[in-house]
C-alpha cells in the first residue's frame, strides 16, 4: 500500500484537481471541508434539532459525493462507514430526486443519471477524501482516530483497486 501511495504522490495535485472537477451532470456547490467539526447542532425549544454547516471558505463547484465521502472518512469509524455508506447514499439519492421532482426534473430520465452513477462517483470521491485528509491539520498533529480512518479507507481503496 505504501508503494501505491508513493507512486501517487507526484501526481497528487493533478489528481485532486481532477477529482474536484465535476464529472457528470450532477454538480453543485460543495463545502470541500465537510466533517463533523464543521457541523453546528442546536436544540430548539420544541426539542427539534437544527444542524448548520459552518466554515465555508473552501466552497467550490464539484460533485456532491465529495462532501459525503469527506464526512464519512473523517468523522466515523471504518466499520460504521463500510456498514452504512449505502444507507447514506440511498438517503441522499432519495432526497435529491424528490427535491428535483418538485422542480419538474426527473434526474434519471432527463439527465440520464442513476443511483449507480452516484455510487461510482462516491468511490472516486473516497480517493479525494483520503488525499485531502492526509494534508489536514488533524492528521498533521497526529490525531490517532483520523489516522486510523484514513488508513482504513486506503486499505479499502487498495482492495477495490482504485489506485
Amino acid at each position: 500500500m505504501l508503494a501505491k501511495l508513493h507512486k501517487l504522490r507526484p501526481k497528487a495535485r493533478d489528481t485532486i484537481a481532477d477529482l474536484l472537477r465535476p464529472s457528470s451532470c450532477i454538480a453543485t456547490l460543495t463545502h470541500t471541508d465537510f466533517w463533523c467539526n464543521n457541523l453546528l447542532f442546536r436544540q430548539g425549544d420544541d426539542q427539534s434539532i437544527d444542524c448548520s454547516i459552518v466554515d465555508w471558505q473552501m466552497v467550490t463547484y464539484s460533485r456532491p459525493t465529495n462532501d459525503l465521502a469527506l464526512l464519512l472518512v473523517t468523522s466515523v469509524s471504518g466499520d460504521i462507514r463500510r456498514g452504512h455508506t449505502g444507507d447514506v447514499l440511498d438517503a441522499y439519492w432519495n432526497a435529491l430526486t424528490a427535491h428535483c421532482r418538485t422542480f419538474g426534473l426527473d434526474v434519471e430520465q432527463q439527465l440520464n443519471y442513476t443511483r449507480h452513477d452516484l455510487q461510482t462517483e462516491y468511490q472516486e470521491s473516497l480517493l479525494l477524501a483520503v488525499l485531502l485528509g492526509i494534508g489536514s491539520v488533524d492528521l498533521a498533529i497526529g490525531h490517532p482516530d483520523t489516522e486510523q480512518r484514513l488508513c482504513q479507507v486506503l486499505l479499502d481503496l487498495s482492495n477495490d483497486q482504485v489506485f
